[in-house]
């Protein structure tokens, strides 16, 4: 039963295994199909919302205790401008974002809280297979999806195997029917 639920949780498997699993399962991964079988819909994470309602609760919890046990000076003014400012981080990113992929018109279109925010032709987005460089020089690689006014999403964690996070990579992106970026802009591997 331990093995199993540890298993689930996916931390012994490679990242190209998981995302390799996921693409077979569903061609489309992370998109989940909508209503209308030619519309596939991706729901963008808002790190930054968390983060901004993060930093406004704790500017105005220190505010309040700084209140209460120390008087009113000019080290105030910090935590207050902090307060305000992801106070507005967190109003402005508020409300849930998709993007939804339509095969049939080949557009696509970012939805905030049920408003369009913008759309356009499939070459705007695309699949990209990223790199970073960590610790001693060892390359990592993990795939996002990302376009014109749409926040970069990434799909997959960190993995050395840039080979078959590309074969992968490439594979989405074809099922998609959208662009494909290799590491380096000018490479033989994308796909447009």
């Amino acid at each position: 039963m331990l093995w199993n639920t540890i298993k689930s949780l996916e931390i012994l498997e490679k990242p190209e295994a998981i995302f390799n699993r996921r693409l077979t399962a569903n061609p489309h991964y992370p998109f989940e199909r909508g209503t209308d079988k030619t519309k596939f819909i991706l729901h963008l994470s808002s790190r930054r919302h968390i983060y901004s309602l993060f930093m406004f609760s704790t500017s105005v919890v220190i505010l309040i205790f700084w209140s209460i046990f120390e008087s009113a000076g000019q080290f105030m003014l910090f935590p207050v401008l902090v307060s305000i400012i992801s106070g507005l981080l967190a109003w402005e990113s508020r409300g849930k974002r998709t993007c939804e992929l339509d095969f049939k018109k080949k557009r696509y279109k970012v939805v905030a809280s049920g408003h369009p925010v913008c759309g356009g032709e499939f070459h705007n987005v695309y699949i990209r297979l990223k790199a970073q460089k960590h610790g001693a020089g060892q390359m990592y690689y993990y795939v996002v999806f990302n376009g014109y006014h749409v926040v970069e999403q990434k799909i997959t964690s960190y993995s050395k195997n840039d080979k078959k996070m590309r074969i992968l990579a490439k594979r989405l992106a074809e099922n998609l029917d959208i662009n494909f970026f290799d590491v380096k802009a000018s490479s033989k591997e994308r796909i447009l």
